[in-house]
C-alpha cells in the first residue's frame, strides 16, 4: 500500500468492459483506502467525469469510439498535467510509442492474476504525489518570489528544503533544514560540484550529477523527480526525494533550476518493511486468510492458491461458505470456522484452533486453521486465519500411539521367541514393514536364525533368511553380520545401491538393528526409500523398546532357573534337615539314655570319655543343622537396629570375664535370626579363642561406647575363656566385630571360613564358615584383618543403612 499522502485520491477508471473495471475498483479501494474509483465505459463518458475533480486517469486502450491515445489527446487538450496511466491489454511498442508522445504518465500492460492492481495502485499513487508535488512547487515559486526569508522559516521545522541552482555558474541556494538533513552547512558546499562531493553518498553521485547536469537542465522543459541519500560520513543516511523544475529569465532563456527535496526516509523503511512482510507472507509454507466482519475473504496469500488451485481473484469478496459449495470442505468444516470467526469477532484474544479435512488437488488430508483477531488502521475488527498442513504430525500421532498400543505387551511376554514376535508385530502394523523379523544368535554364536512369523517372507524369497557366519557367498548374510558384530544401526534407503544387497534380496529398504548378544531385529520392505524420518525414529524407539524387553525376559528367565534350584536345592536341605534332626538324634538320644543306665550300675573312667563324645555329637548336628538353613538366600529383610542385636547375641552366649563394647547406634537392612546367629558365632569365637591376662576384669558387663586405649599383657598366654573385650563398630558401609585376643596369624586368615577349620580343641569347624554363608545370603562382603590390639578383626561390607 502506498503512503505517499494522507489526501484522498479520486481515479476515473475507463474501459469497455465493465466487470473488469468493477474488479479493479475493488482491488484499487482495498489496496489503499485513499481511493475512490469512478468508472466510465468508453472516452466521451470519461470526458464528462473529468469535471469531478478526478486526480488521475486509468483507460484502455482498445475501445470503441476514440481510443487511449485519442482520449489522453483530449484530456491534455483540457488539463495538461493531469495524471494518465494508459492500462491496456494490447500491448505493442507503437502503442507505446504513440502513448509517450502523446505525454502519457504511465504505460501499463494487464496481466494474469492479482499482482497488477498493487502495482497499478503504486504507479497512481505515485503518479498524483508527483503532480501534486509539482502544483506545491509552483505554489511555492510565486511565495519564493515575494519572500525567500518567510519560506526558509516556514521550512525550518520540516523535514524538507527548497534549492535554487544558476544554471550559469552552478551556484546552489538553500532554505530550509538542509542542515538538519545532511550534517553539513550550506555555505560549506556553495556549487553543485561541492554538494556532489560532500552531500550525495557516493554510490547515487553519478546518478545525480547525471541529472542535474546543466546542459540537459537547460533543455529541460518539464519538472523533474528523483531519489538520492545522503552521505554516510556526515552522521546516519537519510533517503530525500527530490522534484524541480526550470525557471527562465526576462529573456526567455532558462535561468534558474528551482526544486523542492523532502526527507523520505521513514517512508523508504516502512515501504522495505512492507515488501519484506509481503514476500513472508507470500512465500510462507502456511496459508493465510483475512476476513471481514461478515466473514468475506478479503485476502488471501499464494500458499492458499497453490493448495486450492482457486485464483486469487475468486476468492477476494467471497463467503467463507463458497468452501462448501465448492466441495473444498464439507459443511461441518465451514459452520466451524464461521463459529470460529463469529467467536473472534465477540471479542476471544485467545485465538480458535479447527482440524479441517479439505477436499483439494494438493496431497494434503488434514488442515489446521488458527484464527485470531486483529485491528485495521481504522480500528475496524478483522480476523486472520493461519492454515498449515498437518498431515504428517497426525500421521505420526497415529503410528506412535499405535506403537505404545502394540509394544505394551512387551512388558508381560516370557520368552525370546514372544518378545520378538510382539516387535515384529508392531513393525507390520504400525510401519508397514512387511519382511520384518528378529534373528536370533545361535549358542554356538555361528548362525543369526529366524525365530519370528515368516509367513510374510515365504511370500517374496525363495527360502527363509537365515544368516551363517562362515557362508562367504551370502552377501546379504555379511551386511547383516557386520552390523551385528560392529553393534551399529544401519539404515539402507535402496538396497539396489548397496554393491552386496543388489539383485541379491527382494527387499527394496530396511533398517538393521543389532541386540547386543541376542541377534538382529531386521525391519523391512520391499519398496525402496518405504520409511521417512518419522518412521526411523519410530523404529529406534520400538528397537530399543524390545532391547529393554529381551534384558528383562533373560533376567526373569535366569531368575525363574535360580528359583528352580533354589527350590531343588532347598528340598534337598530339608531332606537333610530331616535327617540330621531325626535319624541321627535320635539315635544319639538312645545312646545318651542308655548311657544314664549304665551309670546308675556301674562306675568306669571309660563313660566319661563317651559322654564327651555324646557332647560333640550334638555339637556337630546344631552346627550342621544351622549350615543347613543358611544355604538359602536371606528373605526376611527388615530395618534392625544393629546394637540391639549385638545385645541379644552377646546374652545367648557364654561369654565369662569378656567384656563387650558397642560403639555404633546404625540400623541395617538384614535378616534378623540370621544377623544374630552371626554375631554370635563370630563373638564366640572371639570369646573361645581370647586370652587370659594378668588384669583382673569384672564380671561379663556390655559397655557402650570406646573403650579407649589398654596395655594388655600377653605373659602367660593360655587358650580358652579369657578376660577377652569384643568391640562391634561402624564402617562407612558396614560394621567389624574386633577382639584383643590373641588374632589370626595372616597366613591362615584365608582358611577359617573353610568348612572344618578349626584350632581350639573340640571345635567343629563350622562356626565361621556358617559367618560366610549368612554374609553370601545378604550380598555382602567379610573379610579378616588385625584389630587395633592386635587380636581378630571381622569387617562386614556392603550393607544397606536405613537413614
Amino acid at each position: 500500500m502506498s503512503e505517499l499522502s494522507v489526501d484522498a485520491i479520486r481515479v476515473l477508471h475507463v474501459d469497455d468492459d465493465p466487470g473488469f473495471t468493477d474488479v479493479t475498483a475493488t482491488f484499487l479501494e482495498n489496496t489503499d483506502d485513499r481511493f475512490t474509483v469512478e468508472t466510465a465505459a468508453n472516452a466521451n463518458e470519461g470526458l464528462e467525469y473529468l469535471t469531478h475533480d478526478i486526480d488521475c486517469v486509468v483507460s484502455d486502450y482498445d475501445m470503441p469510439g476514440r481510443d487511449g491515445i485519442e482520449f489522453l489527446e483530449a484530456v491534455r487538450d483540457q488539463y495538461p498535467r493531469l495524471p494518465f496511466i494508459l492500462f491496456t491489454g494490447k500491448g505493442s511498442e507503437v502503442v507505446a510509442s504513440e502513448a509517450i508522445s502523446a505525454d502519457v504518465t504511465d504505460y501499463l500492460q494487464k496481466q494474469t492474476g492479482t499482482d497488477q492492481y498493487q502495482l497499478l495502485a503504486n504507479r497512481i499513487a505515485n503518479s498524483v504525489e508527483s503532480y501534486r508535488s509539482r502544483q506545491q512547487l509552483r505554489e511555492r515559486r510565486a511565495d519564493l518570489e515575494t519572500s525567500h526569508e518567510r519560506i526558509s522559516f516556514a521550512l525550518e521545522s520540516t523535514d524538507s528544503y527548497i534549492y535554487e541552482v544558476d544554471l550559469g555558474t552552478g551556484t546552489e541556494t538553500r532554505y530550509g533544514a538542509f542542515e538538519r538533513l545532511f550534517g553539513l552547512k550550506s555555505v560549506d558546499v556553495p556549487t553543485s560540484e561541492s554538494f556532489y562531493d560532500r552531500a550525495i553518498h557516493p554510490d547515487d553521485r553519478q546518478r545525480v550529477e547525471d541529472i542535474q547536469d546543466l546542459d540537459t537542465l537547460r533543455s529541460l522543459t518539464e519538472s523533474i523527480e528523483y531519489e538520492f541519500r545522503t552521505h554516510p560520513d556526515n552522521g546516519d543516511v537519510r533517503w530525500l526525494r527530490s522534484e524541480a523544475y526550470i525557471q527562465s529569465g526576462s529573456d526567455g532563456e532558462p535561468q534558474t533550476l528551482v526544486g523542492l527535496a523532502t526527507d523520505i526516509t521513514e517512508r523508504k523503511q516502512r515501504q522495505r518493511e512492507l515488501n519484506r512482510y509481503e514476500k513472508i507472507v507470500e512465500n510462507t509454507e502456511d496459508g493465510i486468510y483475512v476476513f471481514d466482519d461478515e466473514a468475506r475473504f478479503s485476502f488471501v496469500n499464494q500458499r492458499v492458491v497453490d493448495v486450492s488451485g482457486i485464483p486469487k481473484n475468486a476468492w477476494i469478496g467471497e463467503h467463507v461458505s463458497i468452501l462448501s459449495a465448492l466441495d473444498t470442505l464439507s459443511e461441518e468444516d465451514v459452520s466451524a470456522i464461521e463459529t470460529g470467526i463469529e467467536t473472534i469477532l465477540q471479542g476471544n484474544e485467545a485465538g480458535v484452533r479447527i482440524e479441517l479435512t479439505p477436499d483439494v488437488p494438493y496431497d494434503l488430508d488434514i488442515l489446521e486453521l488458527r484464527l485470531a483477531s486483529f485491528r485495521t488502521t481504522d480500528g475496524s475488527r478483522r480476523v486472520i486465519g493461519y492454515s498449515r498442513d498437518i498431515t504428517d504430525l497426525k500421521t505420526r500421532e497415529w503410528k506412535l500411539k499405535q506403537l505404545q498400543h502394540q509394544t505394551r505387551s512387551l512388558m508381560t511376554t516370557r520368552t525370546l521367541e514372544e518378545t520378538a514376535q510382539v516387535a515384529v508385530d508392531a513393525a507390520q502394523e504400525v510401519l508397514d514393514a512387511e519382511l520384518s523379523g528378529f534373528h536370533r544368535l545361535t549358542d554356538d554364536g555361528e548362525r543369526l536364525e529366524l525365530v519370528t512369523d515368516a509367513d510374510a517372507m515365504t511370500a517374496v524369497f525363495e527360502t527363509v533368511p537365515e544368516y551363517d557366519r562362515t557362508v562367504e557367498s551370502d552377501t546379504v548374510g555379511s551386511v547383516v553380520w557386520d552390523a551385528f558384530e560392529s553393534g551399529e544401526i544401519r539404515v539402507i534407503d535402496d538396497t539396489n545401491e548397496s554393491e552386496r544387497l543388489a539383485g541379491n534380496t527382494p527387499s527394496g529398504s530396511a533398517i538393521i538393528y543389532p541386540i547386543e548378544s541376542q541377534g538382529v531385529f531386521i525391519v523391512s520392505a520391499t519398496e525402496v526409500d518405504a520409511f521417512d524420518e518419522t518412521d526411523k525414529s519410530l523404529t529406534e524407539i520400538l528397537s530399543a523398546t524390545l532391547t529393554t524387553a529381551l534384558q528383562r525376559v533373560n533376567r526373569e528367565t535366569l531368575l525363574r532357573e535360580r528359583e528352580q534350584k533354589l527350590a531343588h536345592q532347598n528340598e534337598r536341605l530339608d531332606e537333610f534337615a530331616s535327617i540330621v534332626s531325626h535319624d541321627l538324634r535320635n539315635p544319639l538320644s538312645v545312646a545318651q539314655g542308655r548311657l544314664e543306665l549304665v551309670r546308675d550300675k556301674c562306675s568306669s573312667e571309660q563313660l566319661a570319655t563317651v559322654e564327651k563324645a555324646h557332647e560333640r555329637m550334638d555339637t556337630l548336628i546344631e552346627d550342621m543343622l544351622a549350615l543347613a538353613r543358611e544355604e538359602a538366600t536371606a528373605t526376611d529383610i527388615e530395618a534392625i537396629g544393629l546394637d540391639e542385636v549385638v545385645s541379644q547375641s552377646w546374652n545367648t552366649v557364654e561369654t565369662d570375664e569378656a567384656t563387650l563394647a558397642i560403639e555404633t547406634e546404625s540400623t541395617i537392612r538384614a535378616d534378623e535370626n540370621r544377623l544374630q546367629r552371626l554375631l554370635e558365632n563370630v563373638i564366640r569365637n572371639s570369646v573361645e579363642h581370647g586370652t587370659r591376662s594378668s588384669r583382673t576384669r569384672s564380671d561379663n558387663r556390655v559397655e557402650h561406647g570406646s573403650t579407649g586405649n589398654r596395655t594388655r599383657s600377653v605373659d602367660n598366654v593360655e587358650h580358652g575363656n579369657g578376660d577377652v573385650t569384643v568391640t562391634v563398630g561402624e564402617l562407612d558401609d558396614g560394621f567389624y566385630i574386633a577382639d584383643d585376643g590373641v588374632g589370626i596369624p595372616a597366613d591362615q586368615r584365608d582358611a577359617v571360613f573353610d568348612r572344618g577349620y578349626s584350632t581350639g580343641e573340640g571345635g567343629t569347624g563350622f562356626g565361621l564358615y556358617i559367618v560366610e554363608r549368612v554374609v553370601e545370603t545378604h550380598g555382602w562382603e567379610i573379610t579378616v584383618t588385625e584389630s587395633a590390639d592386635g587380636g581378630a578383626r571381622f569387617e562386614i561390607t556392603d550393607v544397606a543403612f536405613v537413614e
